[in-house]
């Protein structure tokens, strides 16, 4: 019983599949019947037209009839590829005109040159384009087909009353007219439909889509491209090991050291350029003018783009040659500090090494305008470091806690900090007190010992002075000397000069050393009874 089951099942499997196959083959024969009379209806036309050309007609009709004539012939030519393309399932692609024009001109040339990327740009947005053309003619078509058919219904309601009877040979004449229209209309209706059918058959994901556009890309182009970029790539990598082994030879050690860095360059630039034209070359063997067209397209914009900035990169390109008014291992100036060029390139390197954060880049088109100088090894390149006690004008004093291209931070006494940008720091006139300092003062005596001044009393502060300073336990063997010196004879005073030089030990004593020099002077003062004079104004009576 189950065999009998499984032999009625397989009999009617094979029925259901050749009933299928019968309905496709019928409604294939139907879509090429359908073609063929569109063929006849063609053929039929053009025998018309040809005959009608035999007639005798003026030169504007006959001209006319020739343009109709081609017209019609191009369809039946159109059609005749559909019905050849559903029999065989095979595309047919359209013809090409190969002739080739006598005449060229630079545009003629440029547009040649371009076609190839034109051309690929055309073919991956062919498809919606053709479907969007096909659209849109379909709906122009359909629009006047349905005005002529409405036409033509009127025109037939027309020809059966009786009162249209003395026009009723020109009605049959335009229905005639208007059949032949209609006719040709839904030939060519009936053409777009097919097409646009066959195209919106074809559909393919947005996924398949890239997937065969990459593919595409690199079965072909990608492959070119490939090769290209390794040809590009090998040659420059060849020369460039080259440059090592030919510029450490020993003959770019001895004069020509001077030139190594701009001879290196020029090195370099040809090394680029026989690069460059390995990769187009490559493309040109291989035939690929797609990508030969970018390259030069791509280049030649480059050069118009950058016509204008020629001058500047000219200056640019001689100050990273090393050949410009800025040298490597020089000292430059640049907004009041001093630095010292390293390197020299797009972006140099400037260090100075007495700033924290010292190395800055500057963009070559920055240091044009500076210029640069060689230097001795003995030259200060900023005038303090950290932990240098720096006394500035304006009585500011304190110790240097970090100095920076931007700021230089001072802690004062009482361990507040003050903050001076570093260009305006130099301009304070900084007096460095960790490398040693001398203190000097002006003291005033009065008027009244002016006969033993010389003699007397200078040496008696001389005396003291040195007594108090080398040898007090909390200035013993840090201060070297201590001298007092007749200064001048003022309005008011006569004046004494004292000088007390410190180790760089006191720095941090400055202020405290000042105070003991005038407590000094009014002990020896007090001991000595002697007076100090303060300022006295007179006062002239008029007779």
């Amino acid at each position: 019983m189950k065999g009998i089951m499984s032999i009625f099942v397989t009999a009617a499997l094979v029925v259901l599949f050749f009933h299928v196959e019968n309905i496709h083959a019928s409604a294939e024969i139907k879509e090429l019947i359908q073609v063929r009379d569109n063929v006849f209806w063609y053929e039929k036309e053009i025998g018309k037209i040809k005959r009608k050309l035999k007639r005798n007609l003026s030169e504007m009709m006959r001209t006319r009839t020739e343009v109709r004539l081609a017209d019609l012939i191009g369809k039946r030519q159109k059609v005749r590829h559909q019905f050849i393309e559903i029999v065989s399932g095979v595309d047919i692609p359209a013809e090409y005109d190969l002739k080739e024009k006598v005449k060229r001109d630079i545009f003629v040339e440029v547009q040649e040159l371009l076609m190839p990327v034109l051309d690929g740009v055309r073919r991956a947005s062919e498809r919606p384009r053709k479907i969007g053309k096909l659209k849109s003619e379909i709906e122009s078509i359909s629009v006047n087909l349905g005005s002529r058919m409405s036409a033509a219904e009127k025109i037939k309601n027309l020809v059966s009353e009786e009162k249209y009877f003395p026009v009723k040979k020109e009605l049959k004449r335009s229905l005639s007219l208007l059949d032949e229209k209609i006719r040709e209309m839904k030939v060519e209706l009936d053409s777009r439909e097919r097409a646009l059918k066959k195209e919106l058959g074809e559909k393919v994901s947005v996924i398949d889509m890239v997937k065969n556009l990459f593919s595409s890309f690199f079965r072909t182009k990608g492959k070119n491209l490939l090769f290209a970029l390794t040809s590009l790539i090998s040659i420059f990598w060849v020369l460039i090991f080259l440059r090592k082994k030919i510029f450490n030879l020993s003959v770019f050690k001895g004069p020509l050291n001077t030139a190594l860095k701009p001879l290196k360059a020029v090195y370099s630039t040809i090394a680029l350029i026989f690069a460059v034209s390995g990769a187009v070359l490559c493309l040109y063997l291989m035939n690929d003018w797609v990508l030969v067209t970018i390259i030069i397209v791509i280049f030649v914009g480059l050069l118009w783009s950058l016509k204008q900035f020629i001058p500047q990169f000219v200056g640019e390109a001689r100050l990273i040659l090393n050949l410009g008014s800025v040298r490597e291992g020089e000292r430059i100036v640049l907004n009041g500090l001093p630095w010292k060029v390293i390197r020299l390139g797009f972006y140099s390197k400037l260090v100075n090494e007495r700033l924290s954060g010292g190395a800055i880049r500057m963009p070559a088109g920055e240091l044009m305008k500076c210029q640069s100088r060689k230097f001795s090894k003995n030259e200060e390149w900023f005038p303090t470091e950290t932990g240098d006690w720096v006394l500035l004008d304006g009585g500011i004093y304190g110790k240097v806690e970090r100095q920076g291209p931007e700021f230089v931070v001072i802690r004062l006494k009482g361990k507040s900090k003050k903050y001076i940008k570093t260009s305006e720091f130099l301009n304070m006139n900084p007096q460095n007190l960790s490398g040693g300092f001398r203190i000097c003062q002006v003291f005033g005596l009065d008027y009244g010992i002016q006969k033993d001044i010389l003699k007397a009393t200078i040496p008696v502060f001389q005396s003291k002075f040195r007594e108090k300073f080398l040898s007090d336990g909390k200035f013993s063997g840090k201060i070297s000397d201590v001298v007092c010196e007749f200064d001048s004879a003022g309005a008011h005073s006569l004046n004494l000069w004292v000088k007390v030089d410190c180790d760089a030990l006191l720095a941090g004593n400055y202020q405290k050393i000042k105070r003991c020099m005038s407590e000094c002077f009014v002990e020896i003062c007090n001991e000595e009874n002697l007076s100090i004079p303060f300022e006295q104004l007179t006062i002239h009576k008029a007779n």
